[in-house]
Order: C-alpha cells, then sequence, then structure tokens
C-alpha cells in the first residue's frame, strides 16, 4: 500500500472509537503503510477527533447526518425486517406491546416469517439497494477524499450504508466490519454486502453464512480489535493502587457490578440495593462492590450511593456533548476497565457484552434475569434477554456463567464463585472459543493486513 492509497474509515460513535480507532487498527495502519486515512465522524465529534487523531496523513471529515429519503425508509423497514431470529421477532412483539399497531406488526410478520430465512429474497433485497442513490451530501464526500478503500466499521449504521453505496457506485472496494457481537442476529439484513467482512468470533460467523447468507469467500475471523487491550500488562496497576481510587480495603474481595444503565433494566438499582442489604445482614463475605455503569445509558446514582456500601464509579468515560450518547473512552478509561476487571474477583452485570469480558479475564459471572422487586410481564422484563435475544441463548448455551432468577439465587450465586472461583471453568472455556476465539494481542494486526 503506497503513499498515494487513501481510506476512507466510518466512526459512527464512540464505540467504534473505541473497538477501532483507538485499539491499535489506526496505529498500526499508519505504521504499515504509507496509506493516507480519512476518518468519516458525525459533526458532534469532529474537533474532538481533530484534536486527538489528526495528523499530516489522518485528516477528519464530517457527515452532515441529513434526513433519510422515503425509498430510504423503506429499504431500512424492510432490513429490519429482512432475517429470521428470536430477536427480531421479540422486538417486534416488545413494539406492539407498546404502540399497539397490529396492521404494523402483522406486515412485519408476514415479512420476516415469509422471507426472512429466505436467501433469494436477501439477494433481490440487496439488489434493489443498488438503485438507492446516496445522499449528495456523502457523494461530496467521495469526491472531496477520492478515496481507493472504504473501511466500514458497522456495516448496519446509516452512515455507513450511505458510505457504502457510494463506494458500490464507484466501484471502490469495502471492507467492512460489525459493531458488536448480537448485531447480525438483532440489526436487520446487512443491505450492503462489503468486499471483505471481518468478525470477531466463530458465533458470528455462522450467523453472517446461515441468517445473512454472505458467501463464505468474504468472509475472515480476526478475533475482538479492542481485547487487545486486555493483553497489555503495562496498563496493570497494583491493587493497592487500584483500591486507593475507591478508598477501599486491598484484602478485601472484590465484585465488579457492570450496570446496563436504566433504559434497558430500569429496576438495576433494586438488584443493587439486594447486594447490599445481603452485606449488611451478613449474608455475602465482607466484600467491596463497585458499580460501574454503562457508558451510554444513566443508572440511579444517587439511590445506589445512598445505599452506604456500594461503590459508584466515576471513572468510566467521558463525554463530548451533553448527552450520554457522546461517551468517549481514551488510553487512561480504558486502563481503568482493564484493571477493575484484573482485580475484580467476581463479575455481576445483565445480558451484556461484560460477561466476555470479564471471561476474558478468567474472572467467574453471575448474569442477572429477575426485576429486583417487581414483577414485569415477559415484554418487559430482562428475562426476555435470557429466553428470546439469540445472542444470549446461545452464549448461555455454554453453561459458563450462572444465571440468577431471583435474588435468592443471586446471593447463593455469588458465594458460590466466591468460594470456588473454578466452578464452571469448562464453561468459560466455551464462552472464550466461540465468543473471544483469541487473545494473542494480535486482532488489531489482523484486521490492518485484510486492510492492506
Amino acid at each position: 500500500m503506497n503513499e498515494s492509497k487513501k481510506i476512507l474509515i466510518t466512526v459512527s460513535e464512540g464505540s467504534i472509537a473505541r473497538n477501532i480507532v483507538r485499539s491499535f487498527v489506526l496505529e498500526k495502519l499508519l505504521e504499515k503503510s504509507e496509506a493516507r486515512v480519512a476518518l468519516l465522524v458525525s459533526h458532534d465529534k469532529e474537533e474532538w477527533y481533530r484534536k486527538e487523531f489528526g495528523s499530516d496523513r489522518v485528516t477528519i471529515e464530517v457527515w452532515p447526518n441529513t434526513p433519510v429519503t422515503r425509498f430510504g425508509k423503506i429499504l431500512s423497514f424492510l432490513s429490519r425486517c429482512g432475517i429470521l431470529t428470536k430477536t427480531v421477532l421479540t422486538d417486534q412483539a416488545t413494539r406492539y406491546v407498546e404502540d399497539k399497531n397490529w396492521k404494523i406488526f402483522f406486515l412485519k410478520r408476514c415479512i420476516t416469517y415469509t422471507c426472512g430465512w429466505n436467501p433469494l429474497y436477501h439477494f433481490v433485497l440487496r439488489r434493489i439497494t443498488a438503485f438507492y442513490i446516496p445522499d449528495k451530501k456523502m457523494q461530496d464526500i467521495f469526491k472531496k477524499i477520492k478515496p481507493d478503500l472504504l473501511f466500514s466499521t458497522d456495516v448496519l449504521d446509516e452512515m455507513d450504508f450511505e458510505a457504502m453505496r457510494e463506494a458500490r457506485r464507484q466501484n471502490i472496494q469495502i471492507v467492512g466490519m460489525v459493531r458488536s457481537w448480537d448485531n447480525l442476529t438483532s440489526g436487520g439484513l446487512v443491505m450492503v454486502v462489503p468486499n471483505l467482512v471481518l468478525l470477531w468470533n466463530p458465533f458470528l460467523y455462522r450467523k453472517a453464512r446461515f441468517v445473512q447468507h454472505i458467501a463464505a469467500n468474504r468472509l475472515k475471523i480476526v478475533g475482538i480489535p479492542h481485547f487487545d487491550w486486555y493483553t497489555k500488562t503495562e496498563l496493570l496497576v497494583s491493587r493497592e493502587e487500584f483500591c486507593q481510587k475507591f478508598k477501599i480495603d486491598p484484602n478485601k474481595k472484590i465484585i465488579l457490578f457492570g450496570a446496563i444503565g436504566n433504559f434497558l433494566a430500569p429496576h438495576e438499582s433494586e438488584v443493587v440495593e439486594t447486594l447490599s442489604h445481603a452485606l449488611r445482614e451478613n449474608k455475602l463475605p465482607d466484600v467491596s462492590i463497585i458499580f460501574r455503569p454503562h457508558p451510554h445509558f444513566i443508572s440511579d446514582k444517587e439511590k445506589i450511593e445512598k445505599l452506604g456500601n456500594i461503590i459508584f464509579d466515576d471513572l468510566v468515560a467521558q463525554y463530548t456533548g451533553s448527552e450520554r450518547s457522546s461517551w468517549e473512552m481514551d488510553r487512561e478509561k480504558i486502563a481503568h476497565l482493564v484493571n477493575s476487571l484484573y482485580h475484580a474477583d467476581l463479575v455481576i452485570t445483565t445480558a451484556s457484552t461484560m460477561t466476555m469480558d470479564a471471561v476474558a479475564f478468567g474472572k467467574p459471572v453471575v448474569c442477572i434475569a429477575f426485576d429486583g422487586r417487581s414483577n414485569e410481564l415477559h415484554w418487559n422484563s430482562i428475562l426476555r434477554f435470557y429466553q428470546n435475544y439469540t445472542h444470549y441463548i446461545e452464549i448461555a448455551k455454554t453453561k459458563g456463567f450462572k444465571i440468577a432468577s431471583s435474588p435468592e439465587e443471586l446471593i447463593r450465586h455469588v458465594n458460590e464463585y466466591l468460594k470456588n472461583p473454578e466452578l464452571d471453568k469448562e464453561g468459560r472455556q466455551k464462552v472464550f472459543d466461540e465468543f473471544i476465539w483469541k487473545l494473542d494481542g494480535k486482532s488489531a494486526e489482523r484486521v490492518v493486513n485484510f486492510v492492506k
């Protein structure tokens, strides 16, 4: 790849910046080639990324996020109904419970059940997409940059769809990835299939082949780039130094509560109360519990801090704007996550990627499957994540972690793991093999090699 080559990389949100740009991919790409790079970002991230990544070889371009056309909305609707998975069916039912629009629900069901499994439907819908003319401003961006390659970091994102359509229109090669491990079973049909699709793990490979019907010769497993950070021992601090941040006793065991926030788990603070009361009533040993909020979603900080024996972690991310969606994790925040996982003796979470993060460090995991003190209907309950969401159904089959369906089960599982952290070790290895694949610090390098 010589100096004349230009690569356009989409960065639609903070998770992409963490997953790709800050996780050695950009660094290694510049190091191993003479290519020039343009990062395509939303307008509210322009100055932030320009200061952090801008250089004589890296420019920042802004996607104006123009309104979607009627044709674009129709394509988006057909895409969302275009794969047959339990996740899609569950989301349709949940939406129906909210809006009671039976006509739209019936239409979605008809499309999903009759066409979502059909490779021919996927082929035809992708061919129809070829008639979609990208936004004029996206055309102008390509005219200005003149990229030789598009690296689409989230093939199901709206920005990436526009960019991939323009790249395809100009016969520009596309390398693509998905943002997270649940996307190929929840985000709808990939409407523009890149020349090469890079995947985290064997689970995603199977879903790309048999749910999305993408040809095997277009798929490559590379690992999880941001997990490369987990191999960097130079980031680790002593247990004493880590505990000093929270003013806790380094001799006590640490439970890390990886929250998913009020939007997805509105009763999460009630679950934390269960742990708090168990501590006070000596139903748990004398441990330190650190509540790590999700960077994207709000948690009940005031309620949790009032409990008195739960530490609320304010160090998870920084924000470029007033919205939680503006979150970013620089090297300091990533190092804090690494140390939080490394020094934890146990991780508690609710159907989140944090299960995989914990397994990468060999930590036992308890997943929450009850709604605090509430008794929610199934379509509102977090229990649906384990029974109706494809990715968590499959990871749960490994039996690599405990699922707590009640407060009593939660306390029992926590005590079991604290007493014997080797429990379910074989299952955790299955989680590792199927959902992490490799932890060798070379995932970013594999990405760059395929891009090159």
